[in-house]
């Protein structure tokens, strides 16, 4: 049971504490990744974040968090998700041969702070919700 809950996914959860199957590596930088780490089905896809990150626009960012967040949240509210999500990627894309770097906002710490701030506050909270609650 114990070298179980090490994994990312724990299928069987953990019965010794009562708790439910749980897996908590779903990826969601440009839109809910769909089965390995993700939710089964198909689901909305967005620019990479190398991409979004050149309009300079925060309010691009933090809308493009929103819809992500939202949707994540109604696929965990309809239990084809989990509520843990790796998003986004703040990596700094400073070596070329990392392979990875459509996943990051870019190689200027400035700019990759700036957008995850407004990422994550639009992925986190419902703009229509006066009270802040998180979506």
């Amino acid at each position: 049971e114990k070298i179980s809950a090490l994994d990312t996914n724990q299928p069987d959860g953990t019965p010794s504490l009562g708790l439910p199957a749980y897996d908590w590596w779903s990826e969601a930088s440009s839109g809910v990744a769909t089965d390995g780490h993700g939710a089964a089905g198909e689901h909305t896809k967005f620019a990479y974040p190398i991409t979004t990150a050149m309009s300079f626009n925060r309010t691009l960012w933090k809308a493009t968090g929103a819809a992500i967040g939202r949707e994540a949240r109604a696929l965990m509210n309809s239990g084809a998700a989990f509520s843990t999500f790796w998003a986004p990627v703040v990596n700094l894309a400073r070596e070329p041969r990392w392979g990875r770097n459509i996943e990051v906002p870019g190689e200027d710490p400035y700019l990759s702070g700036e957008y995850a701030t407004q990422f994550v506050q639009g992925f986190e909270h419902a703009p229509e919700d006066p009270n802040g609650f998180l979506q």
